[in-house]
């Protein structure tokens, strides 16, 4: 809990004097260290200007007054000390970093860094009680109870608070996506330091976590003939999302930016632009003929270029849909065929990049190329099937340790 001097943000100066001569003290409060600083203003320089003591400490009594008065106008000497961006709220410092941010990255991204920004300043408030805490003033140990907190289940009276305010109470973050809200903690604070919110970045020393393994499972072509039939019977183009993702690899994302022009349906692919690819590589996804006959039966050359292949009815829009609606929808059908979990809408990449490596031998390059890699290993995490006939076929295969002669 805070004095009262603490809440005024100062303590009044005063004119003193000991062994080492005249001198004003005052206290004024710091958002770096969170507490009141001391302030000495020597005047032993002053007092030489004055022959009459009366006179010097009449003058200095008027340098007391006008601090007095510029303290209780908000001024603070330390301003003028340290670098005044050291002492801008931490809201106001978000709001710069997003409007500066959002002219070099991504919507998608922009989003992200807005929710994990909001959660940080929704915590600021509800624990530390200060809505003006500047970003210098997040050291070290505040960013390890931060971080703490959302690792953590939800207390009863988190969930009881939410339920009160007609809200969905938190979720603990799992090891990956906890991983990933410190790398863009990490990536915020860095942009704090560089333009001199803070001095250091105070989620650098914080350790990641031990990656899980994904709960992702493959989806058999007889699972695959049936989300078909169902897809065809109760929502025809969503079978497109599915088969965009098999076939040519392409993410959730990327696929609700799709627009009529990147569609080159002759030559046989879809342009993933720069600006559109998640890892910012360029890139053609190949269209298999199944693809080419479902896409050419939309009669795409009815809509403007400038138009989303799958808006949110699925169907050519102005305006994209947003990814999270896949993914909703795939819930559904999951649900309504009862199948496990582990079968993800994202399975069918590993589904596609499996049988690409695998079954037809394809050389693992041009599939790391297709699916928009930025090196082999990544493409290898998909690429998990395990041949039931292996240790046969390693047994049979003829290597030896020692040469034969």
């Amino acid at each position: 809990m805070k004095n009262r001097l603490e809440i005024l943000g100062y303590k009044p100066a005063t004119l003193k004097h000991d062994t080492n001569g005249w001198y004003i003290l005052y206290y004024v409060y710091s958002p770096v260290t969170n507490k009141l600083e001391r302030v000495r203003t020597k005047l032993n320089g002053v007092r030489e200007n004055f022959k009459r003591l009366n006179d010097f400490r009449s003058y200095a009594d008027k340098m007391v007054q006008d601090i007095n008065l510029k303290l209780a106008g908000g001024w603070t000497p330390l301003i003028e000390q340290q670098n005044a961006s050291l002492f801008k709220p931490m809201n106001l410092a978000t709001e710069e970093f997003i409007s500066i941010k959002k002219r070099e990255l991504r919507q998608s991204t922009m989003v992200a860094y807005k929710s994990v920004l909001s959660i940080l300043n929704n915590w600021i408030v509800e624990e530390l009680h200060s809505p003006d805490c500047p970003a210098s003033m997040f050291n070290h140990a505040l960013a390890v109870r931060f971080m703490d907190f959302l690792f953590t289940e939800p207390t009863e009276e988190e969930i009881r608070k939410a339920k009160a305010q007609k809200k969905q109470p938190r979720k603990a973050l799992s090891a990956n996506a906890w991983n990933t809200y410190l790398k863009k903690y990490r990536a915020i604070f860095s942009w704090f330091e560089e333009h001199c919110y803070c001095k250091e970045n105070p989620f650098e020393r914080i350790k990641t976590k031990q990656k899980e393994e994904k709960r992702r499972g493959l989806i058999p072509a007889e699972v695959r003939g049936q989300i078909f039939d169902y897809c065809e019977e109760n929502m025809p183009n969503y079978i497109l999302v599915c088969m965009l993702i098999y076939y040519s690899l392409i993410r959730p994302k990327e696929i609700a930016l799709i627009q009529l022009r990147d569609i080159h349906l002759d030559e046989g692919y879809i342009l993933i632009p720069v600006e559109k690819a998640k890892t910012h590589i360029e890139r053609a996804a190949p269209l298999s003929p199944e693809l080419i006959e479902r896409l050419k039966a939309m009669h795409l050359e009815k809509y403007p270029q400038d138009y989303y292949l799958l808006g949110t009815e699925y169907v050519p829009s102005e305006a994209p849909a947003y990814h999270g609606k896949y993914k909703k929808d795939w819930m559904k059908i999951r649900e309504a065929l009862h199948l496990p979990q582990e079968m993800q809408l994202y399975s069918f990449k590993d589904d596609g990049i499996t049988e690409m490596i695998d079954d037809h031998n394809m050389n693992i390059h041009l599939v790391q190329q297709a699916a928009g890699h930025q090196d082999v290993t990544t493409t290898m995490k998909y690429a998990r099937k395990i041949d039931p006939n292996m240790i046969e076929k390693i047994r049979s295969c003829g290597t030896s340790f020692r040469p034969v002669k």
